[in-house]
């Protein structure tokens, strides 16, 4: 991938899966849990979240690095692994955590989109209770 892209997208990339291993081990995520990983990269911690987690989604915006990690995790069950930008999806409507190194750039803007619809719904509760 050429510099000038890695800059646009905000990409850096973490190397070390042992490093990734004791991080997801500080996390509360269990087998049971839905877990997003937004901007899957090279697939480091998409690895570590897959023997970790129930089902992992994968969000990879980079064409290039979408097709790498469709060959590295071929029909792997557990993965969902989308070539969109997370900034335009639809989130799940099952409970996620959220696992990721996030290109700094967008960082604000994917927490606020995450948290939306918890938010939307907090607030449609409180306009219903200020009318009666």
């Amino acid at each position: 991938m050429r510099n000038s892209q890695r800059r646009l997208l905000s990409q850096n990339f973490l190397l070390s899966r042992s490093l990734v291993t004791k991080l997801v081990r500080l996390t509360s995520i269990e087998k049971k849990d839905t877990v997003l990983e937004i901007g899957a990269g090279k697939g480091i911690i998409t690895s570590v979240l897959l023997d970790r987690a129930r089902t992992v989604i994968a969000y990879e915006i980079d064409q290039n690095l979408y097709n790498y990690l469709d060959q590295v995790f071929p029909q792997t069950q557990n993965l969902i692994l989308k070539n969109i930008d997370f900034r335009n999806s639809t989130l799940p409507s099952q409970s996620y955590k959220i696992f990721s190194n996030i290109p700094f750039i967008i960082t604000v803007y994917e927490f606020m989109h995450a948290s939306y619809k918890a938010v939307r719904q907090t607030n449609e509760v409180g306009r219903k209770e200020r009318e009666l």
